[in-house]
């Protein structure tokens, strides 16, 4: 191989292995501005949307989006932003807690929400204390976050049928109010989020399932990376409503 050849092979893996990871989690989840997804419950009481939009106001980082989670009037705010080893959180806004109410979570440093690359076995955990008042006592509350990745399945949903979803088990626990759930979440490439699953731990309440009844995902054009079997495949612009 002469110098040039030499040169121009080791810039295409060069290139190929920067769109690759920096892509990679947005293959599961798709951060475009204005990407919604929309869930009903498996009893058709309960709705839930997930969309991605810009703060409201200056938040002092460039590049951070809103992940707003609003499961009927109740929503939750994750401030993410994208970087090379994924989606990377620097705070978390609930508007409702059990006894607690309205709680801000701070990530500072921020932590790891998504990991790039999100595949089988991957795990991974977020945690941050908040102050809040508990039956008028100043308390400090730990959110606790624990996922792993464990399997790869075919889901099919209202919205359609999509294969080689990751299927991720998740812990939650918030100290203080003594709430403890676990879930699971299936993520198709390409679309993002298509079911939820969760249920308080020693409770009595039926788990609660989510199905994607209809989105809305737009993927930025031409992005080559690398698929799960090694293959190499090229995402285009997309959009279903």
């Amino acid at each position: 191989m002469n110098n040039k050849k030499g040169l121009w092979f080791t810039c295409a893996l060069l290139i190929l292995f920067v769109l690759s990871n920096g892509f990679a989690q947005g293959t599961y989840y798709p951060d475009e501005i204005g990407n919604t997804w929309r869930f009903q419950s498996t009893n058709k009481v309960d709705k839930k949307t997930i969309k991605i939009v810009k703060p409201d106001t200056s938040f002092g980082v460039s590049g951070v989006k809103v992940l707003i989670d609003q499961t009927n009037d109740s929503a939750t705010r994750f401030f993410i932003k994208s970087t090379p080893k994924g989606f990377v959180i620097h705070r978390a806004v609930f508007d409702e807690i059990a006894l607690v109410g309205k709680v801000i979570f701070n990530y500072d440093p921020p932590q790891i929400f998504i990991p790039n690359p999100l595949k089988l076995e991957v795990q991974w955990t977020v945690k941050s204390k908040a102050k809040v008042k508990v039956l008028f006592l100043d308390m400090v509350i730990e959110a606790i976050y624990n996922q792993k990745v464990v399997a790869i399945e075919d889901i099919i949903v209202p919205a359609g049928k999509f294969q080689n979803c990751l299927k991720i088990m998740q812990h939650t626990i918030l100290e203080v109010v003594d709430s403890e759930t676990e879930g699971t979440l299936w993520l198709a490439p390409g679309i993002g989020p298509v079911k939820m699953i969760s249920q308080s731990v020693g409770g009595e309440d039926e788990p609660k399932v989510y199905h994607l009844v209809e989105y809305d995902v737009k993927i930025e054009e031409d992005k080559i990376i690398v698929g799960r079997i090694g293959k190499i495949t090229t995402l285009w612009a997309r959009m279903k409503k």
